[in-house]
């Protein structure tokens, strides 16, 4: 017994490439929305004397026990690193146009 028949026509084809074109014009548009305020970046941060700004990205370890932990050990508390499509769509219009593409 078919609990569920679907059938795909030549539309539906077309309308599932064309929504998933639109997410990833959405992913490729986000270094531009940036300049818009649009999508979020990180903060610019001194790091030992070292400026990190937007596209790079320096942020400090959040949690204080495994902070501590590094300390102790003398090693760098700041993870270095570049911005992602997780930190571009950290705010809520950025997640709202995410979500209105899929």
């Amino acid at each position: 017994k078919d609990i569920l028949l679907l059938t795909f026509s030549d539309w539906s084809v077309w309308l599932q490439t064309s929504l998933s074109f639109t997410a990833v014009i959405y992913v490729w548009l986000l270094p531009w929305l940036q300049t818009t305020a649009w999508a979020h970046t990180c903060q610019t941060e001194t790091v030992e004397g070292e400026v990190w700004e937007y596209p790079y990205c320096a942020y400090l370890i959040d949690w204080s026990w495994v902070r501590k932990i590094l300390e102790f050990m003398h090693f760098n508390i700041w993870f270095e690193g570049g911005v992602s499509v997780s930190d571009y769509i950290a705010n809520a219009q950025a997640t709202g146009g995410m979500a209105a593409c899929y």
